[in-house]
């Protein structure tokens, strides 16, 4: 898209402040040319990916702008968004070895106890050693 659209609105504010976008660029950490096409409105595609809503939010932020009017004027014109993936759950492994842990020492603890009460008790008599002629 030729028009600009949220450009002129940066570059003005940027102007404002009397600050070069060298001088922004430095701030923010932001290539000298990505500012020049945001600027510049001038995007690879009606597409934004995140990076560059990320870019456009930064260099709103340095310059006390609401970034989310500029990022819904864009939406206006007909751009997309990316919208940010939901982060990725992590299983706590830790956490399921120890409970698998746990129920293999529970196991064993049980088996031994079912294996002592179902073997019958010898008495004290049958502990004694008897002579080879007595067996």
């Amino acid at each position: 898209m030729n028009q600009r659209i949220i450009g002129k609105d940066l570059a003005d504010a940027r102007q404002k402040r009397d600050l070069s976008i060298e001088q922004v660029s430095q701030l923010i950490k932001i290539k000298i040319s990505q500012l020049t096409e945001i600027e510049l409105d001038q995007y690879p595609s009606n597409h934004l990916d995140i990076y560059q809503i990320g870019y456009i939010q930064s260099y709103c932020r340095m310059l006390n702008m609401d970034s989310q009017l500029i990022l819904n004027k864009l939406e206006a014109k007909g751009y997309t968004l990316s919208k940010p993936k939901s982060p990725i759950k992590k299983t706590n492994t830790r956490n399921n070895f120890r409970i698998i842990g746990y129920l293999i020492l529970a196991f064993i603890l049980l088996s031994s106890i079912i294996n002592r009460s179902s073997t019958p008790q010898k008495s004290p008599e049958d502990t004694i050693a008897k002579p080879f002629n007595q067996i």
